[in-house]
């Protein structure tokens, strides 16, 4: 659960120490498990452990908040300092070792073998432009190149599922936005949800999203401000007294004035 949290606050670091709620899903938990590549039920033992520590707050939306995020804000982490150990680690053993003729000609296949299918799946239709100008957009959004799975469902997605190419964009912005860690299969979802909202094209995503924006600005401003300071510090303050109360002030009064 540790380490969940720890990928949480991260998430969180990217959005002013908070993850929203995106809709993909009707549950939560099921969008954060999506999003962080873990179970569904990690994610709520981990957020029903954290919230009762009162590390994790929920907000009215179904929002979390991480305080302790912005600790880690300009800071080096545990897990940062863990993942670097062992990337020297890794690379230690592998740094004195030199791959023999054969495993270099079978990295240079494969390497050619996934170039290949990149150029025929974007040179399969009359949209070939379009596709070529999606794969040469995916590094530079993601970060990483594609895999060969992704290579042949991207196609499908445009051709058969009948989403446009700047629409694939928009949601392969917003998934990478959304997470430290790049998960195609969020990708998806975000289309998966475009569809079931109407929502066609870029302008309709970005009117949509300010909609939302604006109602939960709007839900926010009309909450009544709430306050610390005791009632009965006011100036005005009045207080009414119960019977009981009343009983116990009149017996008060007559054992003092029998004295």
């Amino acid at each position: 659960m540790i380490v969940i949290y720890i990928r949480l606050m991260l998430e969180a670091i990217e959005n002013d120490c908070v993850i929203d709620y995106e809709g993909t899903f009707d549950n939560y938990t099921e969008e954060l498990a999506l999003r962080l590549g873990v179970s569904e039920e990690q994610i709520k033992m981990t957020l029903a452990y954290f919230v009762k520590c009162g590390v994790i707050q929920v907000d009215s939306d179904g929002n979390t908040h991480y305080p302790q995020a912005k600790a880690l804000l300009g800071q080096e982490t545990n897990w940062n300092r863990y993942k670097k150990k062992q990337k020297l680690e890794n690379f230690q053993p592998h740094s004195n070792y030199i791959p023999t003729e054969i495993e270099i000609e079978k990295e240079i296949e494969l390497e050619k073998e996934i170039e290949e299918k990149k150029d025929n799946s974007a040179t399969s239709s009359p949209n070939s432009q379009n596709l070529k100008y999606f794969f040469e957009k995916w590094q530079e959004i993601t970060g990483r190149a594609l895999t060969p799975f992704e290579i042949e469902d991207i196609p499908k997605l445009h051709k058969e599922d009948g989403f446009s190419i700047e629409l694939m964009l928009t949601a392969l912005k917003e998934a990478a936005s959304s997470t430290s860690n790049f998960n195609f299969n969020y990708f998806k979802s975000i289309l998966m949800r475009y569809k079931r909202q109407g929502l066609l094209t870029p302008e309709m995503v970005a009117g949509a999203e300010k909609q939302r924006q604006e109602a939960k600005s709007k839900q926010y401003n009309q909450q009544p401000p709430k306050s610390n300071v005791p009632e009965w510090t006011e100036k005005d303050y009045k207080h009414e007294a119960t019977a009981d109360e009343q009983a116990k002030l009149d017996e008060l009064k007559k054992s003092l004035m029998e004295d």
